[in-house]
């Protein structure tokens, strides 16, 4: 047992030296104040010591032994890092990612006063000190790939390292040296380089081009995007609404063609709304649609439909590329339920909707559990009472109860408001009139008008002839003139005879709008109108007789009214003709 222990000790302590070992260490050095006096500060901590640590190395965390640290920021002018500590006993400690923690100092700072210390990795004994000495300055280095500072003393792992130097509008730099203490300083010297013309072809237009995870802008509309790029390897990254991204190097060289083809697949699927029920209202992410197949971009969709009566439907889909994904949209209607009770209990009961149809017959009692929601008409007929007729509405997932009593005689009033729905009506017009003006003459308008009115809004159509005709006495003074034209170049006097036969055609139709019994009718009429006009002239004079044959055609608007009574229709209806003239027509039919 004694010596498991010892082993088990043994190997955790070599592991810990390793990792240790694999882990870096800082130098650490208090330095002479520089005389600096921009120190980040705050007006919260105003009593509390400054803490300077000079360093060039990135992420450094420094940590109070009593949590006395207020404040830390990095001035990258100055290069340190400032922090403001509690005037108090403390000690402070440094870490880093790959570093080991170590103790900066023991201090027991006054208010306000200042600590200044500098803090570099330590060289580990497998490291060298190297300067890579590099222009531009601003050049990227990897030493063995990783990042490594330039023109500035690192520590480095001796032995042979690949060495790759990147600048934008240089030439990369790769190059295998060996480290050693005795070359402690290594120069490069990166030569520019022009941009080179770069031609993308893809089978989309509007595709946005990414390179090197930066936006460069989208294809025309024949798939080309072309641009300038300094030689080296990029990564470039096609995408757009509806295709499948698709990322692919390039390696950019001097004096060559440069050219990448890469071909966007469809990311697509066809999407199939089916319903056995006509007059759903369907959405798809919120939008109407009115077609049943869909090409949609592969995703999520949130289905919604809705009809008056029924219960709204929703559910979500994916829709996977180049497959078909069929939705059944089937809505349940509304339901209630009806708990009925008639005395005596041997009539006999019918229920009808509102468009008249018989739902249900039974005797007595009944309850009826799943009623689509809606009014409805109960009749009931008992030997030795008279016929009933009861209203009442089923209400969503509502229990509708009623009791009724054949004795009891009093009417149900909304009983007498339910009428069974006429679609369809049948009116013909006739007006005969007489004219003003001393001009007597009668004029018969034969039409016929169709109406079809399934709910509250409908159509007709109609179609009339008429006839006229009129005769007229009037007596002419002294210079009295016809057509315009003397008599025999001479006054005339006598009496003034014309006669008329007119004749019209009209067709055509409108909306009709529907209120319980009443409906309004707006349309307008084509119309054809022809007459012939006689001038006759007696006097002292021979007769002369003149003739005159006109016509006219145009559109008329329409308006009127129809009151459907139990079958039977009456309307009334009212337009203007030619010249303004307002013509009055009332209608007679049936509807059913």
């Amino acid at each position: 047992m004694r010596v498991l222990t010892f082993l088990i000790a043994l190997w955790l302590s070599g592991h810990c030296l390793s990792l240790n070992a694999q882990l870096k260490e800082f130098d650490i050095d208090e330095r002479d104040p520089d005389g600096s006096q921009d120190v980040q500060t705050s007006s919260e901590y105003l009593d509390n010591a400054i803490v300077l640590v000079y360093s060039d190395l990135d992420g450094l965390d420094f940590r109070s032994s009593v949590g006395g640290i207020n404040q830390q920021t990095y001035n990258e002018r100055a290069g340190r890092y400032e922090i403001l500590v509690s005037p108090q006993l403390q000690i402070l400690f440094v870490a880093a990612p790959g570093f080991i923690e170590q103790r900066v100092s023991l201090i027991n700072p006054e208010p306000n006063s200042v600590f200044y210390y500098h803090i570099k990795q330590s060289r580990g004994e497998d490291e060298a000190d190297v300067i890579f000495s590099v222009v531009p300055n601003d050049a990227k280095l990897l030493v063995n790939g990783v990042p490594t500072k330039i023109n500035s003393e690192v520590y480095v792992p001796k032995g042979m390292a690949k060495i790759r130097l990147e600048r934008e509008g240089f030439a990369t730099i790769v190059d295998s040296i060996e480290i050693s203490s005795v070359q402690a300083n290594y120069r490069y010297s990166m030569e520019k380089v022009v941009v080179e013309p770069v031609k993308i072809r893809t089978n989309v237009s509007d595709v946005k081009v990414e390179i090197d995870g930066k936006e460069k802008g989208v294809t025309d509309r024949n798939g080309a995007f072309d641009d300038f790029l300094y030689p080296g390897t990029y990564n470039i990254r096609l995408s757009k609404l509806g295709y499948l991204t698709q990322e692919q190097s390039i390696v950019v060289q001097s004096k060559e063609e440069n050219k990448l083809v890469i071909n966007l697949p469809t990311n697509r699927g066809m999407l199939v709304l089916k319903s056995a029920q006509s007059g759903v209202r369907i959405l798809v992410n919120g939008q109407e649609q009115s077609k049943n197949r869909l090409d949609v971009i592969v995703g999520r969709y949130l289905i919604e439909a809705s009809k008056e009566g029924y219960e709204d439907f929703q559910k979500y889909v994916n829709v996977k590329r180049n497959k078909v994904t069929e939705v059944n949209v089937q809505l349940e209607l509304k339901k209630g339920e009806l708990q009925f009770r008639v005395t005596p209990f041997d009539a006999e009961v019918k229920l009808r909707n509102e468009d008249g149809k018989v739902v249900e017959k039974w005797t007595g009692i009944k309850f009826l559990p799943d009623l689509p929601i809606g009014n409805y008409v109960v009749e009931v007929k008992a030997s030795g009472y008279p016929k009933r007729k009861t209203f009442l509405q089923i209400k969503h997932n509502e229990t509708t109860e009623i009791l009724l009593d054949m004795s009891d005689e009093q009417d149900n009033e909304d009983a007498k408001k339910i009428k069974k729905l006429r679609p369809y009506s049948l009116l013909l017009s006739c007006l005969p009139r007489e004219n003003e003006n001393g001009i007597s003459y009668t004029n018969s308008n034969y039409g016929i008008h169709f109406n079809y009115v399934p709910k509250n809004v409908g159509f007709y159509t109609e179609a009339a002839t008429s006839t006229n005709f009129s005769t007229t006495n009037l007596v002419f003074q002294d210079d009295a003139v016809v057509n315009s034209t003397s008599i025999n170049g001479s006054p005339v006097s006598g009496s003034f005879l014309p006669h008329s036969n007119i004749q019209s055609w009209e067709a055509g139709g409108g909306l009709v709008f529907r209120k319980g019994v009443f409906s309004l009718m707006l349309g307008a009429n084509y119309f054809v109108h022809h007459f012939r006009q006689e001038f006759d002239v007696g006097s002292t004079q021979p007769e002369l007789v003149f003739f005159e044959d006109k016509s006219f055609e145009g559109i008329i608007p329409k308006a009127g009214l129809q009151l459907n009574i139990k079958g039977f229709a009456l309307g009334y209806a009212v337009s203007t003709y030619h010249r303004g003239e307002i013509a009055n027509v009332i209608m007679l039919g049936i509807s059913f």
